[in-house]
């Protein structure tokens, strides 16, 4: 049962848009960041003709994979609890309004069923938003040049960022865990969500709301950056996350998801 819901949430066509639209989004924000000003410059400007130093700076930066992974995430946090959401977030909610639900529950145990779904989409959100960054970073990889430049036009800020120069492939591999565990929280909490509301569309809507207003709230209002869930998605940016404070927090929002959607569905 596991396994088929789990291949239930990866391979069915909301995933694919999914994938699609991330894709959209990294490419989107890499060339604004540095496609646009260094990758198609034109290094043959009349500006630049007499300074081979700074056609080679441009150059370098903008054919470098690392330096491009490090711009793809601008837009991302914008749409972000959606994306986690998309690809299996509702699955409980259409059962529950077909009652389908009782029929798996004939054939197995409520504790089971229940078990299995809330991990599951979990899950498959994490895995909704590590697999387009996955894949993304391979083929940025196959394209751009797979070297630490000495002179770089931007630099990992924030939490670990120091592995960033050192170890860049253990740095990445830092923040797609990161980015995973945070799918996983926002899409256990979309779950949780759909065992009060009548209307699909409030599964999707309301974990979107939460995420941006309580980051408005806390970063524009109350000045507060540590605890917001959009530094969090931006963390390679941002020196206020607190590894120890974000983790805990995405631990409170899984476990508190889980125990209430537990309750709920046995009242169901």
């Amino acid at each position: 049962m596991f396994l088929n819901d789990l291949k239930k949430g990866l391979f069915n066509n909301r995933m694919l848009f999914v994938f699609s639209v991330t894709f959209v989004l990294f490419y989107l924000s890499d060339y604004i960041s540095i496609f646009k000003p260094m990758t198609f410059a034109d290094l043959n400007a009349p500006d630049l003709q007499s300074n081979e130093e700074a056609v080679h700076f441009i150059y370098s930066n903008g054919h470098n994979k690392y330096q491009v992974w490090l711009q793809s995430f601008k837009y991302i946090g914008f749409l972000f609890p959606l994306l986690v959401l998309l690809p299996y977030g509702t699955s409980y909610f259409d059962e529950k309004q077909s009652n389908f639900h009782y029929y798996i529950w004939s054939r197995t145990s409520y504790r089971k069923y229940a078990r299995n779904k809330f991990l599951v989409s979990g899950l498959v959100g994490g895995l909704s938003i590590l697999l387009p960054e996955f894949v993304y970073y391979i083929v940025i990889s196959i394209i751009f040049q797979n070297k630490m430049l000495e002179s770089t036009m931007f630099q990992a800020q924030g939490p670990l960022s120091n592995m960033f120069q050192s170890t860049p492939e253990l740095y990445i591999a830092f923040v797609l865990f990161t980015h995973f565990l945070i799918g996983c929280a926002f899409a256990a909490m979309g779950v949780c969500i759909s065992t009060f509301v009548k209307k699909k569309i409030v599964v999707f809507v309301l974990p979107y709301l939460l995420y941006m207003g309580s980051g408005i709230i806390l970063e524009g209002f109350l000045r507060i950056f540590t605890y917001s869930p959009l530094q969090w998605i931006q963390l390679m940016y941002n020196l206020q996350v607190n590894l120890p404070i974000m983790y805990g927090c995405l631990a409170i929002l899984f476990i508190g998801s889980a125990v209430v959607f537990n309750l709920r569905a046995r009242m169901v």
